[in-house]
């Protein structure tokens, strides 16, 4: 049942249908055909990129409710057909159960006649009273990239009268899975960053208000500084430490530069590292990266950045200028 709004009537899944000859690329990137039934006659079709879709897998029983169902979301395709007279839905539906199983899909639920119950959306126009003349499925194929999922809805007024089949398909997208979050503890990612920026952006590494004094919780980013640089022996940083503008600006840039200096003393005396290869620096609030004018930007300006400090680098690219 469509959680969404369009404009055509749709089957009871709600779900996109097919065209006429629907090609959705599989795991195998190998098209999936399934052909209407011979000498159909399109009447509607469409397609959404993205849409939420509400997939009944159990009896119908009333206003967007079944005994079992499934909320879908991803690329719809919808197609709508009709056959005249002289077929009938067992034969029409029978058509689509064999394509479908030949395409690979299982087969999750299937109805027959009352026993799909009614109910529906009487908002969307895909309300089902009960009746002899429908037949339903919903068939599944597990993908790494996201199932995707088939419904075929194939319904009469009468016994000998037109046969509606209507065709949906949804290649279901996985929920996005957000990345972990940045451990400014792990070695690695100050690596990775350095390398990538010349510089690292540290917000977890604190110290005691109003204080030169590295708070104990932080004390495990110091040390992965401190592997970092024992990694490397190569490796020269500059420790600059940064404030917001909440005192007074030569009172923050002492304090700042106390900062630094109590974090370069922690990498020199507590892990060994050479004291020529850390220089601190504080320039309290003279490089905001964010507006001080409120809480969320004055957070962002309380950081310490770790900065690469290559000479040699410096004066072969000064040379190069030169030349």
């Amino acid at each position: 049942m469509r959680i969404g709004t369009l404009p055509s009537r749709l089957g009871l899944a709600g779900l996109p249908a097919l065209a006429t000859l629907v090609a959705v690329t599989v795991a195998a990137a190998a098209p999936l055909p399934i052909q209407p039934f011979p000498g159909a006659k399109p009447v509607a079709s469409a397609t959404r990129p993205f849409e939420e879709y509400w997939m009944p897998l159990g009896r119908l029983i009333g206003e967007a409710q079944a005994e079992k169902y499934e909320s879908l979301g991803g690329r719809w395709t919808h197609s709508e057909f009709v056959t005249p007279g002289g077929h009938s839905v067992a034969e029409i539906f029978r058509h689509y159960e064999i394509q479908v199983a030949r395409a690979g899909l299982e087969v999750v639920y299937q109805c027959k006649g009352v026993e799909c119950g009614e109910g529906g959306r009487k908002t969307n126009n895909d309300w089902w009273p009960l009746s002899d003349h429908r037949r339903f499925l919903a068939a599944r194929m597990k993908r790494p990239e996201g199932d995707l999922w088939v419904s075929v809805h194939v319904h009469a007024r009468a016994a000998t009268g037109p046969v509606t089949h209507e065709l949906d398909v949804i290649e279901v997208k996985p929920p996005v899975t957000p990345p972990p979050p940045r451990n400014e503890a792990d070695v690695a990612t100050l690596a990775k960053e350095l390398k990538a920026d010349g510089r690292v952006v540290l917000h977890s590494l604190r110290f005691a208000d109003g204080k030169p004094v590295v708070l104990p919780e932080s004390e495990k980013v110091v040390a992965a500084i401190a592997e970092l640089l024992s990694r490397d022996p190569g490796l020269k940083l500059h420790v600059v430490v940064h404030s917001d503008n909440a005192a007074p600006a030569q009172a923050s840039i002492e304090l700042s530069r106390k900062r630094a200096a109590a974090v370069t003393q922690l990498l020199t005396r507590k892990h060994r590292i050479v004291q020529a290869r850390v220089q601190p620096a504080g320039v309290g609030p003279l490089a905001p990266i964010a507006s001080n004018r409120n809480e969320d930007g004055r957070a962002l300006n309380r950081r310490v950045e770790l900065v690469l400090n290559d000479v040699s680098a410096g004066r072969e690219a000064a040379a190069s200028v030169r030349r």
